[in-house]
């Protein structure tokens, strides 16, 4: 599999710079060169190892094995259950160390043992990884009979990494209908794919992965675009919005709605969602309300419940050892 980078559409580099390093000679991130396409239907028969390593071989070019990746995570790392209202959650901590970001630096560390590098989780083997395991995911809904033709994403944007996967997983082939960006108030990302520009001036680390979106949407030339405006604190302007936004519906969810999230859920379906898992919930209704749209959507669920005991116990109205109790028995 060869990379470019979101700077440069001439220079090409093998899978081993993309594990290697975050970003490239010319400071661009890697993106590939071209994405495989790949068919969920055809992984449902395969464990969720499998389908991660089918995955993770078609963008990097390596032959693991779904037992190797078992032997790294375990067997069943994830589950997927239904809540109210057409929403599935996927409970991605259930694995050996309990929590998301483990199984993340153990299969970058199977990935780095492949080319024989350092194990160092880079920005793109953490979004190749994530796709993988959304094809797992969808793999798992489709055994539970859950087929729909599109199911709609909720993500938190965060460090942006979490949406870049969404997007590049439905260019990969998942049913993926409207990816929606949940971010704090003061994001400016609301602006970007509503108006087509947006203020850098407070820009951090937590846009860098905005950058690989842009390019995805957008082209090379934008990505570039962006870059200078963020090292020059001006504001970033594309003329390409509607390509950017397509499929993109941006939420803007604050602090203090998560507690009644969590509250209402619990309420209506006795689900326990976490602090994460609230955010993308807030901003699904959001969306819901404003376009009238309801079909099926999924909720990314990374922390364990359980790490989040006192903050979910006080917004369901409970002790911490009811809540704990409820917790072993889901």
């Amino acid at each position: 599999m060869l990379y470019l980078t979101t700077r440069d559409r001439f220079d090409t580099y093998t899978a081993f710079h993309a594990i290697k390093h975050d970003t490239a000679p010319n400071g661009g991130l890697f993106v590939p060169f071209k994405m495989p396409h790949i068919d969920v239907n055809e992984l449902t028969e395969q464990p969720f190892g499998e389908c991660v390593a089918t995955v993770l071989n078609h963008l990097f070019s390596t032959r693991l094995t779904g037992k190797q990746v078992e032997f790294s995570i375990g067997r069943n790392p994830i589950r997927v259950k239904s809540a109210h209202q057409r929403t599935v959650i996927a409970e991605l901590f259930r694995n050996l160390d309990g929590s998301y970001e483990k199984l993340e630096q153990r299969l970058a560390g199977k990935l780095c043992g492949c080319f024989n590098t350092d194990e160092k989780t880079t920005s793109w083997v953490a979004i190749a990884i994530r796709i993988a395991v959304l094809f797992g995911v969808f793999a798992e809904m489709r055994r539970q009979g859950i087929t729909d033709r599109l199911i709609d994403i909720s993500v938190t944007c965060g460090d942006f990494r979490l949406p870049v996967a969404a997007w590049y997983g439905r260019e990969m082939g998942l049913p993926i209908g409207n990816i929606i960006c949940v971010c704090k108030p003061d994001c400016g990302v609301w602006d970007l794919l509503r108006h087509g520009q947006m203020r850098t001036a407070t820009c951090d680390v937590a846009y860098t992965e905005l950058e690989r979106l842009i390019c995805a949407a957008c082209g090379a030339d934008a990505a570039i675009s962006y870059q200078n405006a963020c090292k020059a604190g001006s504001i970033f302007v594309t003329e390409d919005a509607a390509e950017l936004s397509d499929g993109i519906f941006c939420a803007v969810v604050s602090e203090d709605r998560v507690a009644s999230a969590i509250s209402s859920v619990y309420r209506t379906n006795s689900c326990v969602l976490e602090k994460g898992s609230a955010v993308s919930y807030s901003g699904l209704m959001d969306y819901r309300a404003k376009t009238g749209e309801n079909r099926t959507a999924l909720l990314l669920e990374d922390c364990n419940p359980a790490d989040q005991l006192g903050f979910i116990a006080g917004a369901m109205n409970i002790t911490e050892d009811a809540l704990m109790k409820l917790l072993q028995n889901s």
